[in-house]
């Protein structure tokens, strides 16, 4: 199994399309390819990207964050 960097880009460019739009997936079907391989002009993001439109909020990953680390400090101190 190789890595995502062996995954092709202009392969991802030629595919994309045609395979969130056989989504069943409503929000999927319509999403939006963000990136430069998909718009050259978008040179703010490389990597591509699907734009959903979902807000993340990512405070309660933030808050399991801190509770790990501070249960490992506590492992770790006795």
């Amino acid at each position: 199994m190789g890595s995502i960097d062996s995954v092709s880009l202009d392969y991802i460019k030629g595919n994309a399309k045609a395979v969130v739009e056989a989504s069943p997936v409503a929000y999927i079907r319509y999403v939006k390819s963000r990136g430069s391989i998909f718009n050259p002009e978008d040179s703010r993001v490389i990597t591509p990207r699907a734009d959903t439109g979902f807000f993340i909020d990512h405070e309660e990953l933030l808050e399991a964050s801190i509770w790990v680390r501070v249960a490992i400090e506590y492992i770790l101190s006795g």
